[in-house]
């Protein structure tokens, strides 16, 4: 099923653009799901730099703050360019892209975890993957950011809001 459809308000043909620094977009309460997909169109604008990252998008629950013990999910831009997923479920599984993003390029971007696997896709080919065993659902209020991360989850030096364009959210179940 698709959840989050949105044409993202304030630009053209539903394109909106994140600035990098105060700009995000919240979903409250969105749909609970454990075996999901999320993925959009994003064109980076800039790249972090060391140590930094850039949030893409974040599905957490509300007043979790870490460490996390279950189910955050994540992903994020890295200062090379690549494009990384992170699950918790009792520790960490990140998958990693194995193709950086490029400056002013659009791609389309996204993962999907399962009870078993976390896989990382770059323009709907997967180019990583991940063991991520167990249950990743249980929130009752879960909610979805794009470009960032809210106060009290993980927000550090090394994290920032996504500097670019998004463009046709979706989550499916």
């Amino acid at each position: 099923w698709w959840c989050c459809a949105t044409t993202l308000a304030a630009g053209l043909s539903g394109r909106r653009r994140l600035n990098g620094s105060t700009d995000y977009i919240d979903f409250p309460s969105v749909p609970q799901v454990n075996q999901a997909t999320f993925a959009f169109f994003f064109t980076p604008l800039s790249l972090p730099t060391e140590p930094d990252r850039d949030i893409l998008l974040t599905y957490w629950h509300e007043g979790e703050t870490e460490p996390f013990v279950t189910h955050d999910k994540q992903l994020f831009l890295t200062p090379s360019g690549m494009v990384k997923a992170r699950v918790y479920q009792n520790g960490v599984a990140i998958a990693a892209a194995t193709t950086p993003l490029t400056i002013g390029t659009r791609y389309h971007v996204g993962f999907t975890v399962s009870g078993t696997t976390l896989t990382v896709y770059i323009n709907g080919v997967a180019r990583g993957t991940a063991a991520a065993t167990g249950s990743f659902n249980g929130y009752g209020n879960p909610n979805l950011r794009l470009a960032g991360l809210v106060a009290g989850l993980e927000e550090s030096p090394t994290t920032t809001r996504a500097h670019g364009d998004y463009t046709q959210l979706g989550e499916w179940n």
